[in-house]
């Protein structure tokens, strides 16, 4: 019979066997399932405590302003339009101007140089043939209505007026401030333009209608119902006034 290789030689004894360990191991092995469910903890808790601490810094950071975004605003209140009462003072009425006083006209007596001896009567009489009051021919106390080169300057009145269709003129009697009365100026408007000198008082008489004006180079001489112009010497030009008044109070 052939040899049981399992069986113990001379002894009788059984051997027990036990497995031999794999080539390489030095022993036998620890299982390591201990120290990793640790870790694996310690890392969890590490991470809800990093997504804890980020949630509360996304609502601090807020400040509360969702519950501003839906809030209702609050509409504003009016007591109302304050109602305003003016007091309006009405400027008192300009005070009337003084009336002037109007020239006194009389018409050149039949020996003077106007138009021969027109009548008289009173204010307004006439020189002229067409027998016309100064107003009914376009005068007021100031002057030739119509023509500002041959008005008064102010309240200064005319103490003389004569004219045609295109010539006017006045001679004016200055008026201080204080009503004293004083020289004699001539404003006229001849030819299309206007004219204002002073009258030379030595040779001055108003109820005959004389005045001499200088106007350097020229002169102008009125004499009545007519004015002539000279210069250097020379007469230029006859301006002669279908009609012509003075003040006979003057």
């Amino acid at each position: 019979m052939p040899e049981n290789p399992w069986g113990s030689t001379g002894s009788g004894e059984t051997r027990q066997w036990v497995p031999a360990a794999p080539q390489g191991a030095s022993g036998p092995q620890r299982s390591g399932g201990g120290n990793g469910g640790l870790i694996i903890a310690i890392i969890a808790a590490v991470l809800a405590v990093a997504l804890l601490a980020g949630v509360l810094i996304w609502v601090f950071s807020r400040g509360g302003d969702d519950s501003d975004d839906h809030a209702s605003p609050t509409a504003p209140r009016f007591s109302g339009v304050p109602t305003v009462t003016e007091t309006v003072t009405e400027a008192p009425a300009p005070a009337p101007e003084p009336e002037q006083p109007e020239p006194t006209v009389a018409a050149p007596d039949s020996g003077s140089s106007g138009n021969g001896g027109g009548s008289s009567s009173g204010n307004g009489g006439s020189s002229s043939g067409s027998g016309s009051s100064w107003r009914d021919a376009g005068l007021n106390y100031n002057g030739w209505t119509g023509y500002s080169n041959a008005t008064c300057n102010g309240s200064d009145t005319w103490v003389y007026a004569g004219g045609n269709d295109s010539t006017k003129v006045v001679i004016c009697r200055a008026t201080a401030r204080d009503g004293s009365t004083l020289g004699l100026y001539y404003r006229g408007h001849a030819g299309g333009q206007g004219l204002e000198r002073d009258v030379d008082m030595s040779s001055a008489d108003i109820a005959d209608g004389y005045f001499e004006i200088p106007a350097n180079p020229a002169k102008l001489i009125i004499d009545g119902d007519e004015m002539k112009v000279y210069e250097n010497g020379s007469l230029k030009k006859t301006h002669s006034f279908g009609q012509w008044w003075y003040d006979s109070q003057a």
